[in-house]
């Protein structure tokens, strides 16, 4: 199997599994009513579903992966972080996290080893706690770091990339 077949195959599951994960809650709302389901769980998971929807029918039409521009800008105006990983096994890890969806943008290695060039990880580590605000100008979207003052003195972004083409699409329907 190709790379790119395994992508799109785990992509349909965890777009099978998170419907049926839905289904699973609007059936317990059904035969419980007196019980209160968690309207939040089922909206983030619904947003993310509806999301690997139109990026699965993206790439089965022969579109890109998704480039970082991309995965900011549909957090935009989300509570995003930079943080470590919670599990004991992602314990060395750092990465950008939206906090409203509960779900991670970015994971990266921390290596042990010092590097010439700096990493997107040590970059994190630098900024770690501080606040995090994604934008979208035209077609660029990027990372800011509040807390640094590089979005009060229009300064550098943390990381910026170009928005695809199909993204505006999807995005302004």
């Amino acid at each position: 199997m190709e790379p790119d077949d395994n992508r799109l195959d785990m992509l349909r599951e965890s777009i099978r599994l998170t419907e049926e994960i839905l289904d699973n809650l609007n059936h317990a709302r059904t035969e419980h009513p007196e019980t209160r389901s968690n309207s939040v769980v089922a909206a983030r998971l619904t947003h993310a579903r509806d999301w690997r929807l139109r990026y699965l029918d993206h790439l089965e039409n022969g579109g890109q992966p998704l480039n970082l521009g991309d995965e900011w800008s549909m957090h935009h105006g989300h509570d995003l972080a930079i943080e470590w990983g919670r599990e004991t096994w992602d314990e060395n890890r750092i990465g950008l996290r939206c906090r409203s969806c509960d779900d991670w943008i970015q994971l990266y290695d921390v290596a042990t080893t010092s590097n010439v060039e700096p990493t997107i990880a040590d970059l994190y580590v630098e900024h770690e706690t501080h606040t995090i605000l994604s934008w979208r100008r035209g077609s660029d979207a990027g990372i800011e770091c509040v807390t640094c003052g590089a979005v009060a003195d229009d300064g550098f972004p943390l990381l910026s990339a170009p928005v695809s083409d199909w993204f505006d699409q999807v995005w302004n329907g």
